[in-house]
């Protein structure tokens, strides 16, 4: 990163100076005059140690978000290739300013519903045979979300099999998957379904900021798993 060694080879001369500062204090302070010289030298290359620290913080934790950010697009693409085309980006139609509280910035998925699609691996998925799987949000700081999607044609089976009306089965599920993906993932999200949010969808929130490249796996993961629990469900 442009000025990082700079900013480094700074900071080490500045603990330097300061050091030399400390010694001259002690040996050569036989006046007062002598010893607020030493004492403005000490405090000025305190100072000027305290500044260069906050830039080294600040390249560091810039090169944290760079590595989250370079580390999560690796992994998405990976990740999306291996679903494909069962899970795919939705390039067409990005969700609209405003929706539920989440930017255009972010990244919308979408899952197929007929799955004729996936022995034709040159034909592209269309918006006709498929429903929205999960949103990303634009940022990965503490508050910010994640919104899986239920559709009730993706769960039609289940319905059936359970003989209740789609409402409930997306209500139920919506609940259950909001535990499991909590219970699996407790260090860095909450997840919440129906009752505490709605019953169409599964709310996760981040609890705390994610910036290292660790965090991207991280996240990453939990869309697998989400992915697995979907297809097992349904």
């Amino acid at each position: 990163m442009k000025g990082k060694w700079q900013t480094i080879m700074g900071g080490v001369m500045a603990f330097l100076t300061c050091s030399f500062a400390v010694w001259r204090f002690f040996v050569s302070s036989r006046t007062i005059e002598s010893l607020m010289t030493n004492l403005i030298a000490i405090c000025g290359t305190i100072v000027s140690l305290l500044v260069l620290l906050v830039a080294i913080k600040a390249i560091v934790h810039n090169m944290h978000d760079h590595d989250f950010a370079t580390t999560l697009g690796n992994e998405l693409n990976s990740w999306g290739k291996q679903y494909y085309p069962l899970v795919f980006v939705d390039e067409k139609n990005r969700y609209e300013p405003g929706e539920n509280g989440i930017d255009t910035d972010g990244a919308r998925y979408r899952m197929l519903t007929e799955h004729r699609h996936i022995l034709r691996r040159g034909e592209r998925p269309d918006h006709d045979s498929s429903v929205i799987f999960f949103d990303l949000p634009p940022t990965y700081n503490e508050g910010d979300k994640v919104l899986f999607y239920l559709r009730k044609s993706m769960f039609k089976d289940v319905t059936r099999a359970n003989h209740e009306d789609p409402e409930q089965t997306i209500a139920k599920l919506s609940k259950d998957f909001a535990n499991a993906i909590s219970s699996e993932f407790s260090d860095f999200i909450k997840a919440h379904g129906y009752p505490e949010g709605t019953d169409d969808r599964v709310t996760v929130i981040f609890n705390r900021n994610l910036h290292t490249p660790d965090d991207a796996r991280l996240l990453v993961k939990l869309l697998s798993y989400v992915t697995i629990l979907y297809l097992a469900v349904a």
